[in-house]
């Protein structure tokens, strides 16, 4: 855990593994290993939304039978492209990814990782174990994607 009091922010990360069972009937557990990040700013609230990368086939079909719903920005092909963004209330979630949050995910995103808004942490999840240098690279992705998200939130 890293705490900066001064700014009103705290990091944790840590190392998770998820097991399941597919079938109940079956002997085999499906195992799951990721390295989560949680980032909380006090007086600081999030919109409800989930953004990983977009899976062209599996989303297009879920979207065009109106099982998952992606939230894309006209004015940014990029973005929408490349990431797949839903929402509780589009609306809040378009004003919370501006020009310069949209630029922040293009630019420091890590291909495989996902990140969850709930109203008062961001969750940042990615697959499998980090070593040293991976966490580094993965703090510092968050850590740049989090400015560009503070300055909008404070300006």
């Amino acid at each position: 855990m890293r705490e900066d009091k001064e700014n009103n922010l705290k990091i944790t990360m840590a190392d998770c593994n998820v097991s399941y069972r597919k079938n109940p009937l079956s002997k085999n557990d499906s195992n799951f290993e990721y390295t989560v990040c949680e980032i909380v700013k006090k007086g600081m609230l999030f919109p409800v939304f989930t953004l990983r990368d977009e899976k062209f086939f599996f989303d297009t079909i879920n979207s065009s039978i109106g099982k998952e719903e992606d939230i894309d920005f006209m004015n940014d092909k990029d973005f929408s492209d490349s990431f797949f963004l839903k929402g509780d209330f589009s609306n809040l979630v378009r004003r919370f990814f501006n020009d310069k949050v949209r630029e922040a995910f293009k630019k420091y995103h890590i291909k495989g990782v996902s990140y969850l808004g709930k109203p008062k942490a961001l969750f940042i999840c990615c697959p499998g174990h980090l070593n040293l240098k991976q966490r580094k690279d993965f703090l510092l992705s968050i850590l740049n994607i989090f400015n560009a998200i503070n300055l909008n939130f404070t300006s």
